[in-house]
């Protein structure tokens, strides 16, 4: 414990983060629609809520097209289990909690740790990069990940257009520590989801 204490009082402390609506749109894709292994969170959000709430909300025109690890197409040809209506509505009434789609305020205790810098997603390389910069490290950046472009970040107005505006603006509510904190826009996202509907893709 007293180890623990010391080093995060001596030691530069990074914490990664996403945008609050890009990490939901990151969950309900990996764990509801495209992994192989998503059964298991869909049996458990269904134990939760009960089988005769879900329903096909989500119409396969406002799905994003993406080919699983396996090879067999989802989204365009049929709905996935559950939709990200149900997803966005089992979150808004704490149906169920998991540290995949939990807000970062509540897991990493920002208010008790001290970070030293806070990197994002989107632009982790370059944040890394300066965080060894600030911090000493020299000769490293052969370690510093690729930048992939975010496969959620890409389709993320079409996703969520198909989720009411008040459930959008009732999940800024929930994730609004997170939106404050880490320097992300809930009215960006409003916007994108905006974009998307007029675009109509």
């Amino acid at each position: 414990m007293e180890d623990a204490q010391m080093r995060l009082k001596t030691y530069n402390k990074l914490i990664v983060v996403r945008d609050p609506l890009e990490r939901l749109a990151s969950a309900w894709l990996d764990k509801f629609f495209i992994s192989p292994g998503r059964f298991s969170f869909i049996r458990r959000l269904r134990q939760a809520v009960g089988n005769s709430k879900f329903g096909n909300t989500t119409t396969k025109r406002a799905l994003p097209t993406n080919r699983s690890r396996r090879g067999s197409m989802h989204g365009a040809r049929r709905a996935p289990p559950i939709s990200i209506r149900d997803f966005v509505w089992s979150i808004i009434n704490n149906k169920y909690r998991n540290e995949h789609w939990e807000p970062f305020f509540s897991q990493c205790a920002p208010c008790q740790v001290q970070y030293d810098f806070i990197a994002h997603t989107d632009t982790l390389v370059e944040d890394l990069r300066l965080f060894f910069h600030m911090s000493g490290i020299v000769g490293k950046d052969g370690i510093l990940p690729r930048q992939h472009p975010s496969r959620a970040k890409a389709g993320f107005g079409r996703t969520f257009r198909v989720v009411p505006p008040e459930d959008i603006r009732h999940l800024g509510e929930i994730y609004k520590p997170d939106f404050d904190m880490f320097g992300y826009s809930i009215e960006e996202d409003l916007e994108a989801i905006e974009n998307a509907l007029k675009q109509n893709v």
